[in-house]
């Protein structure tokens, strides 16, 4: 027995021996191994602490400039009842009553005759006095500010904007009744109520509701053309409305509007990192089925959120940066501003995909806003010109 302990001995003495390269290789692989994993940690934690820092000194940035960081900021004081243009609007909302036919003949570009179209206008124009009278007495008051639920965030709803641009139209079917029958200097005074619904239709600080305004200023410049090119108002009535053309020029309400759609983007950020990853789905982009399959996309979420939080907050600061440089554009002449946008755009498609993807999600095209928002300010300047030269040679008998 103990000759056969020694040979047992002696056979793990021997396969500790041939063993023992293996064995060092294997503790400094794994010590190799460690060390990276450390040094990966440790830089992971340094950007995000980096990241985090360089993001919420631009957020700081944005707050101290008085702009809004985030959607609770949007919230407007609602006026009192009698100080809020909104609530006269709500009533007339109210007030209007047309059939489904009538709405669809009333429309411009319908097909209906002339002499039918007129005889229509006047019946729904007699047949709304009062909601004819609760829009003028809107237009009179100066404070306009709709109620929103800011704190739902894209799910925000403007349930105002479709009922003002068919104010619009209806102001436009008055001001043809009224030019018709050579009421010109009142004509002119609908026409104003329309530009002055315009500009409430601006505080609701969103892209979405600029572009309703644009309608809204080409509806009514619309209706101008048909009161100047076929009646003759007042002097004094063609200074008032192009002193009011004028001031429906100011960039102002875009400039908000775009740092509104700032805001919601960085609510679309928060609401990534912060809901269970199977609902930031929704808004993240890979929705698109070109990424991945559907089951792997709140996964690749969860960890672009987590181990890719540095990456994560880069993207967001693309995201600011891009808005920063949109309201920058606004100071330059109208002319250089299209391609501005459009070097902004393409600045952010041509980052790295891994550092721009909600970026490039979130962000939206400005080129077709932009573009009715030219073509509605060269309506409102060549409409103030031509009150201009109207008041002029209704003055001195001749065109200047």
């Amino acid at each position: 027995m103990p000759h056969r302990d020694d040979g047992f001995a002696e056979t793990a003495i021997e396969m500790r021996r041939a063993g023992g390269p293996f064995v060092r290789v294997f503790k400094g692989l794994l010590r190799a191994v460690l060390a990276v994993l450390i040094l990966v940690l440790v830089a992971w934690m340094a950007a995000a602490v980096i990241t985090d820092r360089m993001l919420k000194k631009e957020l700081s940035a944005i707050a101290e400039a008085g702009e809004p960081v985030h959607m609770r900021d949007l919230a407007q004081t609602l006026p009192p009842g009698e100080d809020n243009a909104a609530d006269l609007y709500e009533e007339a909302f109210d007030a209007l009553h047309l059939s489904d036919e009538d709405d669809r003949m009333l429309d411009a570009d319908s097909e209906l005759a002339d002499a039918d179209r007129d005889v229509l206008s006047r019946a729904v124009f007699s047949a709304h006095d009062e909601y004819f009278r609760l829009l003028d007495r809107a237009a009179q008051i100066e404070a306009c500010a709709f109620w929103g639920n800011w704190e739902a965030g894209i799910d925000v709803r403007f349930p105002h904007l479709r009922p003002l641009r068919d104010a619009a139209r209806m102001l436009r079917l008055r001001t043809e009744v009224l030019a018709a029958d050579g009421r010109d200097d009142e004509a002119l005074r609908s026409v104003a109520t329309c530009l002055r619904m315009a500009e409430h239709a601006q505080t609701t600080p969103v892209i979405h509701a600029q572009s309703f305004a644009y309608s809204i200023q080409g509806i009514g410049t619309e209706a101008l053309e048909k009161v100047l090119d076929e009646g003759t108002p007042s002097p004094q009535a063609c200074a008032r409305l192009a002193e009011r053309l004028a001031a429906a020029e100011s960039d102002e309400a875009l400039r908000r509007a775009f740092c509104a759609e700032r805001a919601l983007g960085s609510w679309l950020f928060d609401h990534m990192r912060a809901v269970p990853p199977q609902e930031a789905v929704a808004y993240f982009p890979f929705t698109s089925p070109h990424w991945l399959p559907r089951g792997w996309r709140a996964p690749l979420i969860a960890l672009y959120r987590t181990a890719g939080r540095p990456l994560l907050n880069l993207d967001q600061l693309a995201f600011l940066e891009a808005w920063r440089e949109n309201l920058r554009a606004l100071d330059l002449p109208s002319t250089q501003r299209r391609a501005q946008f459009d070097a902004v755009e393409h600045s952010l498609g041509q980052l790295p995909r891994y550092r721009s993807l909600a970026a490039r999600a979130f962000f939206p095209s400005l080129g077709r806003l932009i573009g009715h928002r030219d073509r509605t300010v060269a309506k409102l300047d060549l409409s103030r010109l031509a009150l201009l030269l109207r008041a002029h040679r209704a003055r001195y008998g001749r065109y200047p």
